[in-house]
């Protein structure tokens, strides 16, 4: 495996994690309340949506110069 694939894989286990995080910060915040929760889901949903536009132009300037 190449460090190009490690790197995209690394990315999308990035964006699993933020969004699992961010999702369960949410459901924590719906349940038991706190502001710190819902901030913490917030920003996890964000890195999430920042992690995924980034695997997106990776996987695109990779394809162009046809490393992956």
């Amino acid at each position: 495996m190449s460090i190009k694939a490690i790197h995209l894989l690394f990315i999308a286990a990035s964006i699993l994690l933020s969004v699992g995080v961010g999702l369960g910060s949410i459901f924590h915040f719906f349940r038991e309340g706190g502001i710190g929760s819902l901030a913490l889901g917030i920003v996890g949903l964000i890195s999430g949506f920042g992690l995924y536009t980034y695997g997106k132009s990776a996987l695109k300037k990779l394809r162009k110069f046809g490393l992956v």
